[in-house]
Parts: structure tokens; C-alpha cells; sequence
């Protein structure tokens, strides 16, 4: 039986996995996520490490509010890019995927534009603009211009009306929203209940690469808020 501290973290490396660019994210450092590593071979990289801290304790009646601090690193092969540029990919990466929203918006009429993963989609009337991070068809299609589903958006801004026409830069009309959007916090896509709350506290790259190295790195601490019962590890209240 797993403690609720170990359900956490093997949650965590499970959410982390998310961060590929078919996902519409910037790296591939999700396609290897290890636990406690020092070392990573070349061939190993694109990936990223958990290294979980020592609790921090409150207590309240009848139960325990715990604050666990973890790093999360993210290292990636530069090759002829800026490793600076780099670096702040992952970083940003790290950040999106264990403290923003994601949001599922239902579609009617879509098409003949095929609307992509990386599109910025539009509000022809809310002006509400967001980052497809996924597209699912569920009936109809593209071609026959009744395509019909729910985007996966990340990053909105302002709030989608639910029946406007919505645009994908120059393309116009490209699907309908047929329903009102729904979002969902990290804590809760990736933890379920067990967590109450994702605090990021700092993040970004203490050394870059010298000559002949090729791989560089980028680090967050996020602080994970959770509880358990007085003097149970394995149960909360």
C-alpha cells in the first residue's frame, strides 16, 4: 500500500509524461521521465527528472497539512540552437503543464479548414482567443464541412460564447462553438483529489553548457499542498 506522499509523486511522473509536441507543447522532455536520477546519457535526452523534497508540516485539528517541495528538471540536446533559447522552452513547458488550465470547447461545422494542434483559435464574436493543444472528431468531417467535436485549448484568453463562429488567423469561420468551455486546473487533471493546491516558486537555468557539452538543462520547484489524516500517512480526512 502506497502513502498518500507516494501516490502523489507517482501521479506526477504519470502527468508529466503529457509534455510532447503532439500535445502542443515545446519539447519532448515527457517522452522520459525518471524519478531521482543523477546522470543522463545522451541518448536518453530529451527528459525529465523528479527529485521530491522533505515535507513541510502544519497541523490542524484532526488531520495534517503537509507541503512537499519538488524540483522538476528538464534537459534537451541544443545541437546548433541557442541553449539559452532552449532552456527557456523546457522551462516554460514545466510551468504550463503542472500549473495552467486546460480547456475543452465542443465544435460543430468544422471545415474544409482542418483546424491543427498549435492553431490559435478565435471568437469571431467574444474575441476570446486560444492554443489548440488537441482536436477530436466525433462525427462528421472536415471535408464535408460538418465536422464536429471538442478542441483541447491551452492559454485562453477572454471566454468563448457558446455558438459563435470561431477563426484560425486568416481563415474564417472554421467551426462553431456548440456548447460553453470547461477548463480543468493541473492539480486536478494530473492529482485527482489528492492534491489541494500547485504553488510554483522558482525556476530557470543555473549553469549553461560549456564548450564540447551538448545538452542543456532547466529546473522548477513547485511546493504541492496536500493532506492526510493525523498520524496516517496512508488515509485523508
Amino acid at each position: 500500500m502506497n502513502s498518500i506522499r507516494e501516490q502523489i509523486i507517482q501521479k506526477l511522473l504519470i502527468g508529466l509524461a503529457e509534455i510532447r509536441q503532439a500535445s502542443g507543447y515545446n519539447t519532448e522532455c515527457g517522452a522520459n521521465v525518471q524519478r531521482v536520477r543523477q546522470i543522463f546519457d545522451p541518448g536518453e535526452l530529451p527528459a525529465i527528472d523528479v527529485w521530491p523534497h522533505p515535507d513541510e508540516a502544519a497541523k490542524e485539528y484532526g488531520n495534517t497539512v503537509l507541503i512537499m517541495p519538488v524540483r522538476i528538471s528538464g534537459l534537451a540536446l541544443f545541437e546548433s540552437e541557442n541553449p539559452s533559447v532552449v532552456s527557456e522552452r523546457i522551462l516554460a513547458d514545466l510551468i504550463e503543464a503542472m500549473t495552467g488550465i486546460t480547456w475543452t470547447l465542443p465544435f460543430s461545422s468544422g471545415g474544409p479548414y482542418v483546424i491543427q494542434i498549435g492553431d490559435i483559435i478565435e471568437g469571431d464574436d467574444s474575441e476570446a482567443s486560444g492554443f489548440v493543444a488537441g482536436v477530436q472528431v466525433t462525427s462528421g468531417s472536415w471535408e464535408t464541412e460538418d465536422a464536429a467535436g471538442t478542441l483541447t485549448l491551452r492559454r485562453v484568453r477572454g471566454r468563448f460564447l457558446p455558438s459563435e463562429t470561431l477563426s484560425v488567423g486568416t481563415e474564417s469561420n472554421v467551426c462553431a462553438a456548440a456548447g460553453a468551455m470547461t477548463g480543468t486546473e493541473a492539480r486536478e487533471r494530473i492529482f485527482g483529489t489528492l492534491v489541494e493546491r500547485i504553488d510554483y516558486e522558482s525556476g530557470g537555468t543555473d549553469d549553461y553548457p560549456e564548450s564540447g557539452e551538448i545538452a542543456v538543462g532547466a529546473a522548477a520547484l513547485f511546493n504541492i499542498t496536500y493532506r492526510i489524516t493525523a498520524g496516517d500517512p496512508y488515509s485523508q480526512p
